[in-house]
């Protein structure tokens, strides 16, 4: 029986159990025997280890060759031989995915003198190693960075005073300084200041050693800069083993402090002399400071405002008005300006303005005021406002004999003088116009190229209720596609690219007039639903913009194509038809009314002859009959070049006139209106050679806009020859 009463065999038999289940539960742990190195025993930990790091399954009888590559087996073998001469040692062993790292035991194993094989046991130490790693990093990167700084580093021991350990900084002062010093470890205060210098030096450390810390500022005689020093004593387990010291030279900083000091004096002293009155005032709305030019606005001084209520300094009927902003301001940021009536302490009320910024800072925010002395200003307003009201009278009286003297030139020319002739189709054009010209009712005027819409619209505008104001003008075939939607209805700064301005549109500048939209049918489609909407209810947006616009403008349109058929063709919008076409009005061509033919050219005889410096009185009838049996595709337009081109040729006091059709018989005129149009319009283009632009163009000698005329030819089937 044992000592305990238990039997032998029983407790061999727990003993062994124990051992089993520490074996099982210890870190991976296997034996082998001493001749091929077999696996012989290995806990599950092991097992688990190969598994998961190699895919192998363990069993017993394994070698190192049938678990591991070959380098790897012979490493092994390498180990377990060196255990069997050895007895035991400990080494390091990283796995083949590099990312365990194990400390090895590996022991030889003995049964009654006789060697039975070795022992390992892997203990993973990967987080110890990295720590340890990362610990080294640390330490290096700390000294990299003692290193490179600026600032002067170093310990001493706390007997001695003895450096222990310096920065590159700090052997540098002392390289630099006077004495030129290559320190070194060990050295004392005596060995490296001068006299007092030493003294000082040891006052700093003992203090430190007694307070635990001290800061301190050092002017050095060698440099002549300021170093702040931070002294700390430097302890483990309660053991003061070293003092540290970090220097900072602050000769820059102090500098910079003595210069705002002497800035804020200066901006102090700018404040009081500013001849702009400033007060600050508490968060409990109560004045903190005032200048000189404050208290003199106020007729008081300086030391009797500060203290008092800020609400005080104002009339009595204007504060409500600064309570309201004070509430407000007492949350919401930045600032406020407005006009009040401050009050003076002498009882005086006077205008002033005042401009306050809220200022916030930790304890509560600060109101600073900007006031003005406004009583000359608003004096001055007071004058200017009774001008203004002279001028609006003197403005009231010049309109009304403005209009009494247009009056009068209506009733002696009439109002459609500018549209010259006596023939029926005229005279019908002139009453319509009368008719449609006191109403806002939109006109179409219709008609060829060269008929005068222009000056039809001109005359229904000067006997409408709006000649008061100019009419506008836009030829819309003359605008690019991309530029006629911003040129009628204006746009905003940034709305495309090189819009660098703001820019007001057409309709705009025509509100309270008329605005003339010439050769309407060459809007572009988008344009055209934008000029219905104003149309229809007088409300636009500017090109970039979002906000409507209301305008009270009339519209009058001139075209010299068949709108129906581009309505027909859905070149041009139905409802924009309609609403341009609530009055047309279509101007005959010249050729219809050949009576008009002798008042035209008189008039423009006169007219150039006038501007060239020329007199003219005669004109045979030969040449008049002519005239007025002449086609005139370009209608009144071409007559007046033509007039302006036989004027200049005269030589004498009558007329001469040579007509482009007469040397080709064709003063009879052609089967159709088309085709005499389309044989002027051939006959000009072969005179210049088929060029359109420029001074001595087809298109001048018609009349013409260029692309007016290229717009004629494309619709009269007339094109270039093949040279």
């Amino acid at each position: 029986m044992s000592a305990d009463g238990r039997d032998p065999g029983t407790a061999a038999a727990e003993k062994r159990a124990h051992l089993a289940a520490m074996f099982e539960h210890a870190p991976p742990h296997f034996s082998v025997e001493p001749e091929r190195f077999s696996l012989v025993t290995y806990n599950e930990a092991f097992a688990r280890h190969v598994r998961e790091a190699y895919g192998i399954e363990l069993c017993p009888g394994m070698t190192p060759d049938e678990m591991l590559e070959p380098a790897r087996a012979s490493r092994w073998r390498e180990l377990l031989a060196r255990a069997l001469r050895e007895g035991s040692f400990r080494t390091d062993y990283v796995t083949a995915a590099g990312d365990v790292h194990m400390l090895l035991t590996l022991n030889r194993l003995e049964h009654a003198g006789a060697v039975i094989g070795v022992s390992v046991l892997a203990v993973d130490v990967t987080e110890s190693r990295r720590a340890l790693k990362q610990l080294a990093e640390a330490e290096v990167r700390l000294a990299a960075l003692v290193e490179s700084t600026d600032d002067l580093i170093w310990s001493v021991d706390p007997e001695s005073f003895g450096l222990v350990t310096f920065n590159r900084a700090l052997a540098e002062y002392f390289r630099t300084g006077r004495t030129q010093l290559e320190i070194r470890a060990g050295m004392t205060p005596e060995d490296l200041l001068p006299g007092p210098g030493a003294e000082r030096w040891a006052e700093f450390y003992r203090r430190a050693l007694g307070e635990g810390s001290c800061v301190v500022e050092y002017e050095t005689a060698s440099h002549g800069k300021t170093l702040l020093l931070s002294v700390n004593r430097m302890e483990r387990e309660g053991r003061v083993f070293g003092i540290s010291v970090f220097g900072k030279d602050v000769t820059e900083r102090q500098r910079v402090q003595r210069a705002l000091a002497e800035s804020e004096n200066r901006f102090r002293a700018l404040i009081e002399d500013s001849p702009v009155a400033i007060g600050v005032s508490s968060g409990e709305s109560r004045i903190e400071y005032v200048n000189r030019t404050y208290a003199k606005t106020f007729r008081t001084t300086p030391e009797a405002l500060v203290g008092l209520p800020v609400i005080g300094q104002w009339a009595p009927e204007s504060r409500s008005q600064l309570q309201q902003l004070m509430q407000r301001m007492q949350t919401e940021a930045g600032g406020v300006e407005f006009e009040s009536l401050g009050l003076r302490a002498d009882g005086s009320v006077f205008p002033v303005h005042a401009a306050v910024a809220v200022l916030r800072r930790e304890t509560s925010p600060i109101g600073v005021v900007f006031l003005t002395d406004i009583s000359e200003r608003k004096a001055v307003e007071a004058k200017l406002q009774e001008t203004l009201a002279e001028l609006s009278a003197l403005k009231d009286r010049l309109q009304q004999d403005n209009v009494a003297l247009r009056q009068q030139i209506t009733v002696h020319h009439g109002a459609t003088a500018t549209i010259i002739g006596r023939s029926p189709a005229i005279a019908r054009v002139t009453e319509q116009a009368r008719t449609v010209a006191p109403t806002d009712s939109a006109v179409l005027v219709t008609g060829e190229t060269g008929t005068g819409k222009e000056l039809l619209a001109r005359a229904i505008h000067e006997m409408s209720p709006r000649r008061g104001r100019q009419m506008v003008t836009v030829n819309c075939a003359a605008l690019p596609a991309g530029l006629i939607e911003s040129e009628l209805f204006g746009r905003e700064k940034g709305a495309y690219t090189g819009a660098w301005t703001r820019q007001q549109g057409r309709f705009e500048a025509a509100d309270g007039s008329t605005l003339f939209l010439d050769e309407v049918a060459e809007l572009p489609p988008e344009t055209q639903a934008k000029l219905l909407r104003v149309l229809q209810d007088g409300r636009f947006e500017r090109l970039g913009s979002t906000q409507s616009i209301t305008v009270n403008v009339r519209v009058i349109a001139a075209t010299n194509r068949e709108l129906i058929r581009m309505v027909e063709a859905g070149q041009f919008r139905a409802d924009l038809f309609y609403r341009l076409g609530v009055f047309p009005i279509e101007m005959p061509p010249l050729r219809s009314r050949p009576e008009d033919v002798p008042l035209l050219v008189w008039d423009a005889v006169r007219f150039f002859g006038l501007k060239l410096g020329k007199t003219i009185d005669t004109i045979p009838s030969e040449t008049m009959q002519r005239l007025q049996q002449h086609a005139w595709p370009g209608n009144v337009r071409e007559l007046r070049n033509l007039v302006e081109r036989s004027v200049i040729l005269s030589s004498g006091r009558t007329l001469s006139v040579a007509l482009e059709s007469e040397a080709e018989g064709s003063l009879r005129p052609p089967v159709t209106l088309a085709e005499a149009e389309r044989q002027h319009v051939l006959a000009t283009l072969e005179r210049t050679g088929w060029r359109i632009g420029g001074k001595d163009g087809a298109a001048a000698l018609l009349g013409l806009q260029r692309s007016t005329l290229n717009s004629l030819m494309k619709r009269l089937g007339i094109s270039r020859p093949k040279s």
